[in-house]
């Protein structure tokens, strides 16, 4: 029963590393082009390959950036309570 339930927990820590590594994955490629997939119309292609954007056009890009921020503070407050919780 013991080894059962040490099993059991293993796994459950090596999909939960796995879930992190997917999450930072995929964070990293949306803080990188979520915001020129969102409003690649309306961004200053002129000032793009430059150093610096228009001022309209780094708000479109800081503004999903900070979002997705935010939201992964949330993920990692939940687990963070989770884990409070379970232990």
């Amino acid at each position: 029963m013991l080894s059962q339930l040490m099993r059991r927990r293993a796994l459950v820590q090596i999909v939960a590393v796995i879930a992190v590594l997917a999450q930072l994955a995929v964070a990293v490629l949306l803080m990188r082009k979520l915001p020129w997939w969102i409003d690649r119309h309306h961004i200053d292609r002129h000032h793009v390959d430059r150093n610096h954007l228009d001022r309209g056009s780094a708000t479109l890009v800081t503004g999903p950036r900070t979002a997705i921020v935010q939201l992964l503070t949330i993920v990692g407050a939940s687990i963070a309570l989770i884990f409070t919780d379970t232990n």
